[in-house]
């Protein structure tokens, strides 16, 4: 049974104390409304896609006018949809500083190719579609609407291989198993033994000190632990990305499609 003192020293290694209950609020706003935002992102190309087929066949400008008002719709929630994930990241870096760690071990090269690729990719595409839709040719219209699409796919896949990889540590090996032999194992031992002994070893010394979790913002700390993965590349082969990104993607399509109805007339 866990002591008071050993409470504490667990607690002191996962928050900052002064600052847990606004950051927690913080994050959990942050997390559900991004979640909603991000699901209505994915889904509103799609009912702009069929309007605009519609309009495309049929000549009715209705059509037209309801891919144009989704589009501003569209729009503006992708830039909640961003300031919302933007408020998910301060709370998490502030609330569980040992995602500092794994933004830079297992999380690096995803989040890496979801800010420079997908989501940079997106936010230029959303913006020429606006130009683009009723003044551009229809095959050069919708391919743009289609390709922000499937980068805004591309992005949540590479957000959710990381988060897969937090309830699935692919390339840990039996790490997590002699840790605690409740656990499998998982995947290849690519992590560094050392490292992760050091971390645990670091965690406890510093918390022990009085500095807490506030040890891993700093960088010397980081390099006292060593490199973590030897191959960071793993987490995008996780097994459990790849259920992970069908299931949620395909749960946002259907909470952005959902509310439109498809025949007006």
């Amino acid at each position: 049974m866990m002591t008071n003192s050993t409470l504490g020293v667990l607690s002191e290694i996962y928050v900052h104390g002064t600052n847990v209950s606004n950051a927690m609020v913080m994050t959990i706003i942050g997390i559900y409304l991004h979640a909603v935002f991000v699901s209505f992102t994915l889904g509103f190309p799609l009912a702009i896609l069929t309007w605009l087929i519609k309009w495309y066949r049929t000549g009715d400008a209705l059509f037209l006018n309801y891919s144009k008002t989704l589009t501003m719709v569209w729009a503006v929630n992708f830039a909640l949809g961003a300031v919302t994930g933007t408020i998910v990241e301060f709370g998490l870096l502030d609330i569980w500083p040992t995602s500092i760690l794994l933004f830079s071990s297992s999380a690096f090269i995803p989040l890496l190719y979801e800010a420079t690729i997908a989501f940079i990719g997106e936010a230029v595409l959303v913006v020429l579609f606006i130009i683009a839709i009723g003044r551009w040719r229809a095959r050069y219209t919708l391919s743009i609407l289609i390709a922000a699409w499937l980068l805004g796919s591309l992005s949540g896949y590479f957000i959710l291989t990381a988060n897969a990889w937090m309830n699935v540590p692919w390339g840990m090996g039996g790490i997590p198993h002699a840790l605690y032999p409740f656990l499998p194992s998982y995947g290849p031992d690519t992590a560094n033994l050392t490292a992760t002994l050091n971390l645990a070893a670091l965690l406890l010394h510093y918390t022990v000190d009085g500095s807490g979790s506030v040890a891993l913002t700093s960088t010397n700390f980081t390099s006292l632990v060593g490199t973590y993965l030897t191959n960071p590349w793993l987490p995008m082969v996780n097994p459990d990305a790849v259920v992970t990104t069908l299931h949620t993607l395909f749960a946002a399509y259907a909470i952005g499609v959902a509310p439109w109805p498809w025949q007006y007339r």
